[in-house]
């Protein structure tokens, strides 16, 4: 039994420092999906970032490779640039499989490229169709 008289209520808190893009809203701040939606933009932009300096730096060693004027201790330094811009790349491509592989099991979609805002979703699972 409840005797209570006085229902509960809930404050509608709001941080000034986050957009509404970003879910200063109570029922997306109850939920986790404002934290998500922050880790998520932090993560693309990461992942961004990552992948242009790797490209930059991939660039830097095919002109150092380029003027090294035949000189096989220059070559060999770019070749060497080389190789570890060609891993960095391999290690980036693996951890962003990995990453959307773990979402998948998990049955979420918290990292979106090329989306203006990024948000929590739970898929919905396959109806129960009938009883095998």
């Amino acid at each position: 039994m409840n005797f209570s008289l006085i229902s509960p209520a809930y404050a509608a808190i709001t941080n000034p420092a986050i957009s509404e893009e970003l879910g200063s809203k109570p029922l997306e701040a109850a939920s986790g999906a404002t934290f998500v939606s922050i880790i998520s933009m932090a993560l693309s932009a990461a992942m961004l970032v990552a992948a242009l300096l790797l490209l930059l730096y991939l660039v830097y060693a095919g002109i150092k490779w380029i003027t090294a004027g035949g000189d096989s201790a220059k070559t060999g330094k770019a070749r060497d640039m080389i190789t570890q811009a060609i891993i960095g790349i391999v290690v980036l491509s693996a951890s962003l499989a990995i990453f959307m592989a773990v979402q998948n099991f998990l049955g979420i979609d918290t990292l979106k490229f090329g989306s203006k805002t990024t948000e929590l979703k739970m898929r919905n699972p396959k109806p129960n169709q009938g009883n095998e």
